[in-house]
């Protein structure tokens, strides 16, 4: 540790950098599909991501596919992350800056592997990677999204992109002061990701927009997602409901009680000093000048046109027709 804390933040960032860019630039799709003797840059569209291995070789291989990219996204920006905090006293912009360029560039060097000429996948896997380290809730609603897009469309690459803007937006709206001096750096790199996404995804933004994009194919379980997200809406639905109602009738007993303490809290001798008093009762009203006298709150009205004082310094100076409960009010 003393090691790193001594070495130079622009060396460690230079190393951080290139050592997720190789890890990011492993080709997992193509040496799966080699290992089931296919060439994925000649099959499907050609791209070795998760997606079209999972189209060409089974589901089960493109789930393989996905988990190892989204791995060689996560892992280099969680040791980034853990590097920052170790040398955060002697370079503290590394703590935010470290893990934010070694996400980067696993995500550049799957886009761009050195090994395959730099020709890669669309980036959706290593980059949920990254999110998955830097921005957890953010991700965990993009994935909600493109659960639900893929459910109810098919089209992987519309999820992907809807999930990408879900990510970014819900980061901006959750986040305090997003372009704040702590904040700013994790917002352009979500800005920047949705932008190379989009960027690597535009021929099937053009195949959408011609109604010709490749869906993934209507299987049992693909049926079988409609029904499950309806079961849980509706589950969260009633659970809120639920939620509120017992929250409603929490907050309402303790007002009540609140409010009981309250009354028999003021159940207690009143000092009023000397002033002029407004004494309102049933029957009536007056106007009273006199010195201070110490009565009960709870003590029954008193006949109209009697004083209050001390008996000696009291004078009755009005009276008045009815006038609701009896109060004592100092003028």
């Amino acid at each position: 540790m003393t090691g790193l804390s001594s070495l130079g933040g622009l060396p460690l960032a230079g190393f951080t950098i290139l050592i997720s860019y190789l890890i990011g630039a492993i080709p997992f799709g193509y040496w799966v599909a080699r290992w089931r003797g296919v060439d994925i840059l000649k099959s499907g569209s050609g791209n070795i991501g998760a997606t079209n291995v999972g189209r060409v070789l089974g589901r089960r291989f493109g789930i393989l596919v996905f988990l190892l990219d989204f791995a060689k996204g996560a892992v280099p920006t969680a040791i980034a992350l853990g590097l920052g905090r170790i040398v955060s006293d002697s370079n503290p912009w590394l703590v935010t800056a470290l893990p934010v360029l070694a996400g980067l560039s696993a995500f550049v060097g799957h886009v761009f592997p050195v090994y395959l000429k730099f020709r890669g996948g669309k980036g959706v896997a290593t980059g949920a990677g990254v999110v998955a380290v830097l921005l957890p809730i953010p991700m965990l609603l993009g994935l909600l999204a493109w659960v639900l897009i893929v459910g109810l469309t098919r089209y992987v690459s519309l999820a992907s992109l809807t999930a990408c803007v879900i990510l970014c937006f819900s980061h901006v709206a959750l986040t305090p002061a997003p372009f704040g001096s702590d904040n700013w750096i994790l917002t352009c790199f979500a800005f920047l990701a949705i932008g190379l996404v989009f960027a690597r995804h535009h021929a099937n933004i053009l195949r959408l927009l011609q109604g010709n994009e490749n869906r993934l194919p209507e299987s049992a379980f693909m049926k079988q997602i409609p029904k499950i997200l309806h079961v849980l809406a509706i589950g969260l639905w009633f659970g809120s409901a639920v939620f509120f109602v017992i929250v409603a009738l929490v907050v309402f007993q303790s007002f009540e009680s609140l409010g009981s303490s309250s009354r028999s809290r003021a159940r207690v001798r009143l000092v009023f000093p000397p002033a002029i008093y407004l004494r309102v009762y049933r029957g009536g009203y007056g106007i009273f000048l006199g010195p201070g006298r110490t009565v009960p709150a709870s003590s029954p009205p008193e006949k109209p046109g009697s004083l209050i004082g001390n008996g000696d310094g009291g004078h009755r100076l009005a009276r008045g027709r009815l006038c609701g409960r009896t109060s004592n009010r100092a003028l």
